[in-house]
């Protein structure tokens, strides 16, 4: 074996064992002050409908819970804070 021979064929192995890089995910973080959980469709909102609730708002987002649908939920976010900086903190920090 010629050592031509021995380089392509170590270069052939080396190509074969190399995987294709996978496609990253893209992420989409929605992060809102004064949204109550059963203001989304996605969580509570078309419960809230059935039963008749006369709670404000009735604003549906068939958008968001699309999205929700396909990806993850970081449903443990929850701080009932009157603002936003400990839910911030908490999920930014750990």
């Amino acid at each position: 074996m010629s050592v031509r021979s021995f380089i392509l064929l170590g270069a052939a192995l080396i190509m074969a064992t190399v995987a294709p890089r996978a496609a990253q995910s893209n992420i989409l973080f929605v992060l809102v002050d004064d949204l109550g959980w059963g203001d989304l469709g996605v969580f509570f909102q078309q419960q809230r409908a059935a039963a008749n609730d006369p709670a404000e708002p009735w604003h549906f987002t068939p958008k968001l819970d699309g999205l929700a649908n396909e990806g993850i939920r970081l449903t443990h976010h929850y701080c009932p804070a009157p603002v936003c900086a400990p839910s911030r903190a908490s999920l930014l920090l750990g």
